[in-house]
Order: C-alpha cells, then sequence, then structure tokens
C-alpha cells in the first residue's frame, strides 16, 4: 500500500485500534485513570523506570531527552517534532508513524521501553525479538498462523531487532520480515529497538543499511513510511 494512502487512513485505524483494545481491557483490566499530558506520561515513565529497575534515573541531559522524547510521542505532545534525537532528514515525522529508535548498547533502550506497557496498563505489548523467534519455534504448524495474526495488529514494541536467529523448525523463516511486512500493510502501530550496526557504532546510515541486508528492501522502504527515526546516545539510566 503507497505511504500517502497509510497516513490518510491512519485516523480512521487508528480508532479502530483503540476500540478493540479497549474491548480486550474490560475483560481483565481498566482503562489507565491517569490524565495523558506529556508532564504526567514523563513522570511515570520515570518513577516506573526506578521500580522496575530499583535504581535511580540519572538526571543528565541525555536521559532527559530521552524519556522527554517517548513523553511527547506518547502524549502526541507536539514538542516531539522538537526533539534533537528525532531525525527530521531522511523522512517525515508523525505521529501517525511508530518508532524506530536506534542506540549503541547500555543507553537505556530496553529498560524505557519496559515502562511503556506498566503506564498504559498493557495496551502497548513488549516482546524481545529472540523470544519471539523461539516461541514461533514452539509452536506446531497450526498454530503459527495464529501466532503471525495476533502479530499482526494492536500496538507492539518489539526490542533488540536484528538479533534474532531466523526460525528454523519446518525450514528457514525470516519472522521479523514477516511481521513488519503484515503490520504495514494494515498500518499497525510499531515501536521498535535495535542497536548501531557493532562494526560502525553511532553510523545511522549503514544502521538503516544493515536492517535492509537482515530483513530485505522491501522491509527497507516501508521503514520510512512505519517509522519516526530516533537515536538514543550517552550513557545507561541507572545509576549505581
Amino acid at each position: 500500500m503507497h505511504v500517502a494512502k497509510i497516513l490518510n487512513q491512519a485516523i480512521d485505524i487508528d480508532n479502530i485500534e483503540i476500540i478493540e483494545n479497549r474491548k480486550n481491557y474490560l475483560k481483565s483490566k481498566s482503562i489507565p485513570k491517569m490524565e495523558w499530558t506529556s508532564d504526567n506520561v514523563y513522570n511515570a515513565l520515570i518513577s516506573t523506570f526506578e521500580k522496575q529497575t530499583n535504581k535511580v534515573f540519572m538526571n543528565n541531559r541525555d536521559n532527559i531527552n530521552k524519556v522527554k522524547t517517548l513523553a511527547y510521542y506518547l502524549a502526541r505532545d507536539k514538542r516531539f517534532f522538537r526533539s534533537p534525537l528525532l531525525n527530521k532528514d531522511l523522512n517525515s515525522p508523525s505521529f501517525s508513524k511508530g518508532l524506530l529508535i536506534f542506540g549503541d548498547y547500555g543507553v537505556g533502550k530496553t529498560t524505557i521501553l519496559k515502562t511503556i506497557p506498566a503506564i498504559t496498563n498493557n495496551y502497548f505489548s513488549y516482546d524481545l525479538s529472540v523470544d519471539l523467534v523461539s516461541e514461533y519455534e514452539s509452536l506446531i504448524s497450526a498454530d503459527r498462523s495464529t501466532f503471525m495474526e495476533k502479530h499482526k495488529f494492536g500496538r507492539r514494541i518489539y526490542d533488540d531487532l536484528r538479533d534474532e536467529n531466523d526460525a528454523s523448525n519446518y525450514g528457514l523463516v525470516n519472522l521479523f520480515q514477516n511481521i513488519l511486512e503484515s503490520r504495514y500493510g494494515v498500518s499497525s502501530l510499531t515501536i521498535v529497538a535495535c542497536n548501531y550496526d557493532k562494526k560502525h557504532p553511532l553510523d545511522l546510515d549503514l544502521a538503516l543499511d544493515s536492517l535492509g541486508h537482515r530483513y530485505g528492501g522491501k522491509v527497507l522502504d516501508r521503514i520510512y513510511g512505519m517509522f519516526n527515526i530516533i537515536e538514543f546516545c550517552g550513557k545507561s539510566m541507572r545509576g549505581r
């Protein structure tokens, strides 16, 4: 589907996802009561981070920028578009797109992304790429189509993308190539985190190229329509 068509349909699709997810909430959860402002989201991300890690948040400029960028995005605060971490040259940023977060090892991608399901009452789900490949490999053939259908929809966070192997039971399957292509086709909102290329740290162009080598040129081309591109820099968010 053409990128322009996706953006034109984003509002309708977004409303459908909200309705479907709220129906799921009613089965076992209540919708979060917090007033959804960027300040409240920022504070909730930090407090949840500290609870989950049992560490004090390192309150420096790099880390503040990371959390504020996520808070602005989640709250749909237009200050997101002024974030110094947001790449504005490779594509056009938009709230209808997900997030593709690049960063070196240990800069806090995983720890901060794990807070999002907690503050949204699991409105977003979180999965490590390697765990999903293992789960897929453990399924019998009849259950794999259900697995793929589940990961086609919903608001999902996939961490450590590109670190996973191909699924190897019943032949090789490039699982995340299939997941990303299917989610693109229905404009499902996706947040992805991955490391820079090991041989070329901090090189965004080569990091994007490595995604193309891993998942194919079609996925690389669609990345620009699916994601706002973010770069995390600095050191760990966790104090000693």
